[in-house]
């Protein structure tokens, strides 16, 4: 859920300075914890005694309309690229899904030298 807040106070930034230029934007936030999700429909702690302000805020922004929560599989988050150990495929396959791809390049060395450790390149 600190996530889930991080997230949150992020776009309510984002959509402030949109709303400056005049775009209107609601926060729909992606969330792969069904449980969260949950908590954040609910209203007030429960059976949870001890919580930190930042999930009874998050339950407010979601009363009130300024955020709305979503189920995504944790399969189809990119967010998981920076937070997770993956395998090199389903990396790959978040790379793509972003827009980025993976470029080759070869590097000729028929004009370098080396002597020492150390680089000399030859005219």
């Amino acid at each position: 859920m600190v996530a889930a807040h991080q997230g949150i106070a992020e776009g309510k930034l984002l959509r402030t300075l949109l709303r400056d230029l005049g775009i209107e934007c609601k926060i729909h936030l992606c969330v792969d914890s069904k449980s969260a999700i949950a908590f954040g429909r609910k209203r007030g702690p429960g059976k949870r005694k001890h919580l930190e302000r930042k999930a009874l805020q998050l339950q407010e922004d979601v009363r009130t309309g300024v955020v709305e929560l979503h189920y995504s599989p944790s399969e189809g988050l990119v967010a998981d690229m920076l937070t997770k150990p993956l395998t090199t495929p389903r990396f790959s396959m978040l790379t793509e899904k972003i827009g980025m791809r993976a470029q080759k390049q070869q590097v000729e060395m028929s004009n370098i030298e080396f002597d020492d450790d150390e680089l000399i390149e030859i005219d």
